[in-house]
């Protein structure tokens, strides 16, 4: 894809790789931050029965094979998809929530305005949502925050509403025993070069992440109806 798309003013081509992260988290168990691409997209003609005609190709997810879906990768981990007990999403779009019906008996934690905008997007911005993603998970167990959330009120895993990208992007900010603060914020800083300028713009305070964000506010609707 063009880099301007990523960072303002830049030029060229990059790949850029559909990333889902995987959390061993001591107490909580197996936790994901974002789900990817659906294994389905691996195939031209189910793709664009799935996505769309014609968006395997805008995207540019024809190197996308099966063994990159994330169930074919816990598998290669070791894992079992059961074994998930969390699952956070930066947002919904195709690229991140593609995995969501996999994990039927995890916890789904999402901003409550995203997964309102994934259901009924505005027009200009529903090609980036594919509503096979959810389209059957009425019935899963969703946390839905509104805004900046200590996950497990204990500091390890704090989300930050990040909006922008879209109306209820979010990141995460890691605090484990065995590692150094890590922060995965998805489409807000997908580009390392993206990040750093962010960070020059934001001025970090004590007891905050390097990026400056807001911690510990804990305001969220839990289930849906």
């Amino acid at each position: 894809m063009p880099k301007e798309g990523l960072l303002h003013g830049a030029s060229g081509m990059i790949s850029v790789p559909s990333t889902v992260a995987v959390i061993e988290h001591a107490v909580h168990g197996l936790i994901l931050f974002d789900t990817g691409i659906n294994h389905r997209v691996a195939d031209p003609e189910a793709a664009d029965s799935y996505w769309g005609v014609g968006l395997r190709a805008a995207y540019g997810a024809q190197a996308f094979t099966r063994e990159h879906a994330i169930d074919a990768q816990l598998d290669r981990l070791g894992y079992r998809l059961s074994d998930v007990k969390y699952v956070i999403y930066s947002h919904l779009h195709l690229d991140h929530a593609g995995g969501m019906s996999y994990f039927p008996e995890a916890v789904h934690v999402v901003q409550h305005d995203e997964l309102r905008h994934a259901w009924w997007p505005d027009r200009w911005t529903a090609r980036g949502y594919a509503f096979n993603d959810y389209r059957d998970t009425r019935s899963y167990n969703f946390l839905e925050l509104a805004g900046d959330t200590d996950l497990f009120l204990d500091g390890t895993v704090t989300v930050v509403r990040t909006a922008g990208h879209t109306p209820g992007h979010q990141g995460i900010i890691l605090n484990l025993a065995h590692q150094e603060r890590i922060a995965f914020m998805g489409d807000a800083a997908p580009w390392r070069r993206r990040a750093a300028r962010s960070g020059r713009r934001r001025r970090a305070r004590p007891g905050t992440a390097s990026l400056g964000w807001r911690r510990d506010r804990r305001r969220c609707i839990r289930g849906r109806a």
